[in-house]
């Protein structure tokens, strides 16, 4: 979830948001792959500021087959998108199938391996800092 092409429509920005993207595969969907998970990817982008195409275009190429759910949302914020978020992934029949679910921003770098999160998978983690007006919100 997040708000993707943050940092505007140039190829410069384009390369910046597949290289977002793609911390995500390194850091989360690879390490996942190589234990023997499957991993699948929901996005629920929050805007389109680029337009639809653009966007959809990258996730395709940066996700590949793990890319099954694509969805726009207009979200005033992130209570908002996580709860679109929410309800994209509970709209879905093979939601049963999951194992686990790991929420990421689409426009935040990922620079650790989930393999180095040190957190279990039996609870809720968060990966960075949260205040308490921000649970408040959920």
């Amino acid at each position: 979830r997040g708000q993707p092409l943050r940092w505007g429509c140039s190829a410069r920005a384009r390369f910046q948001q597949e290289k977002v993207l793609a911390s995500v595969v390194s850091s989360v969907l690879l390490p996942l792959e190589r234990s023997g998970w499957r991993a699948s990817v929901f996005v629920a982008a929050n805007g389109a500021p680029c337009g639809h195409a653009p966007q959809a275009d990258i996730f395709h190429r940066v996700f590949g087959s793990r890319l099954v759910a694509n969805q726009t949302v207009d979200a005033r914020n992130q209570a908002e998108a996580v709860g679109a978020a929410i309800r994209l992934l509970t709209s879905r029949e093979d939601i049963r199938t999951l194992d686990r679910l790991i929420f990421t921003r689409l426009d935040v770098q990922l620079t650790k391996s989930i393999d180095d999160w040190q957190c279990d998978a039996r609870s809720l983690a968060v990966a960075s800092r949260c205040e308490q007006r921000a649970w408040d919100e959920y």
